[in-house]
């Protein structure tokens, strides 16, 4: 007996764009089955329609070093796009709400421009934990629901080695990891507007 597979994407539908991410149906059909199964499936992409970067939206499970969440940006290939890459630190900045020293442009000074290591201060921890507007997180996109935890920016600590900034969005906080701390990655693509 045969348990193989017709390929995946026999049929591709492609309804409305809801909530700012394109939402389709794969259908896998079973051996010699004209029946096709469909499950809906969430794209993977965001358009923030602030800043106009485009987002990856779906997260894979998996945590990364700093050099793995590097090297998975800019190799994704997602959405029939293949210039995707790890954000700076002021683009994943974007993608915080609700606590206003670390928010674009807040108290917290870290940015593209100030990345150093004496550019953090106590601005970037000012908020309190699991306080955040999105059920305790401090996320702006309830596009982007993934877990409320650690994510890895493009930008290395110049002056200390083994550091690169990340964002902690249950806290609010920016900060500056070893390089070998394992965290998500959300991959960007596209130039920021002003947010």
């Amino acid at each position: 007996m045969s348990y193989g597979m017709k390929p995946l994407f026999t049929r591709l539908q492609i309804p409305p764009v809801l909530c700012g991410i394109l939402m389709f149906t794969l259908a896998a059909c079973a051996d010699d089955s004209t029946e096709c199964a469909t499950e809906p499936v969430v794209a993977s992409v965001w358009t923030d329609p602030q800043t106009g970067l485009i987002w990856q939206a779906d997260l894979p499970e998996t945590y990364a070093t700093w050099r793995q969440a590097v090297d998975y940006c800019d190799s994704l290939n997602l959405d029939g796009q293949q210039d995707w890459r790890l954000p700076h630190i002021s683009e994943l900045r974007t993608l915080l709400s609700g606590c206003a020293p670390t928010v674009t442009g807040g108290e917290c000074v870290v940015d593209d421009t100030c990345i150093e290591n004496d550019c953090q201060t106590n601005a970037c921890y000012a908020c309190a934990f699991g306080d955040g507007p999105m059920n305790g997180c401090y996320a702006k996109a309830v596009e982007l629901d993934a877990p409320c935890e650690h994510y890895w920016s493009a930008d290395r600590v110049p002056d200390v080695s083994d550091r690169a900034w990340a964002i902690g969005f249950a806290g609010g906080f920016i900060y500056k990891p070893r390089i070998y701390y394992s965290f998500h990655a959300r991959c960007v693509r596209g130039v920021a507007t002003a947010p």
